[in-house]
């Protein structure tokens, strides 16, 4: 039996809490122009308060993107995670007979449109 396991990458970056509102909601824009489905999506911008959280999946190929606020909101988190599998030693061919792998899926997230550029 194949065992699955993921590919995570994790960065804060600075977005003052006045600014996290708005790029929450260009983030969600972009994620679901990827073809990434919202599975929770919530922002909080009582008296600036900038706290959100944005989670999504692509079902085509599993990857996923959370966004959430740190406490104080402060900054925003993102952790972009892909699923991987590593197949079982008896599942193991040839390399040489293989099918060649898909070219790497590239993901540009540009928030800088509309969110000022000191807030990424």
């Amino acid at each position: 039996m194949a065992k699955k396991f993921w590919a995570l990458h994790v960065e804060n970056v600075l977005v003052p809490p006045q600014s996290q509102e708005a790029t929450f909601l260009k983030a969600r824009e972009i994620v679901e122009g990827m073809g990434f489905r919202m599975q929770e999506f919530a922002t909080n911008s009582v008296e600036g308060a900038g706290a959100g959280n944005l989670i999504a999946m692509n079902s085509e190929d599993g990857f996923k993107i959370t966004l959430h606020s740190t406490s104080p909101p402060e900054e925003i988190g993102i952790m972009i995670s892909s699923p991987c599998l590593e197949r079982a030693p008896e599942e193991q061919a040839d390399p040489s007979t293989e099918p060649e792998s898909p070219p790497p899926r590239q993901n540009n997230f540009n928030l800088s449109s509309s969110v000022p550029r000191s807030a990424l």
